[in-house]
């Protein structure tokens, strides 16, 4: 029977506009580094940010941090409403 090693990196295919390809490209080229190489590190650090819990993008973000943020939403405009009664 043989075991098959998982490979230590792995292709991914993502559709972009044009403009961020060209952003991507220009970037990349100010960094002395390959598009898919500064892809690779961007995704990874938002990865990370992702689960640290501090990526700031909220429509990525998990259900619960969603429903965190609302309910913080609901609780300090509750406050300011009985701050002003």
């Amino acid at each position: 029977m043989e075991i098959f090693e998982m490979p230590s990196r792995w292709r991914l295919t993502v559709n972009l506009t044009e403009e961020t390809l060209k952003g991507l490209e220009e970037w990349a080229k100010s960094q002395k580094r390959t598009t898919s190489n500064l892809a690779a590190a961007i995704l990874t650090s938002a990865l990370e940010a992702y689960q640290q819990g501090v990526y700031t993008d909220p429509a990525a973000a998990p259900p619960d941090f969603q429903q965190q943020d609302k309910q913080s939403d609901i609780s300090s405009s509750n406050s300011e409403d009985k701050e002003g009664e």
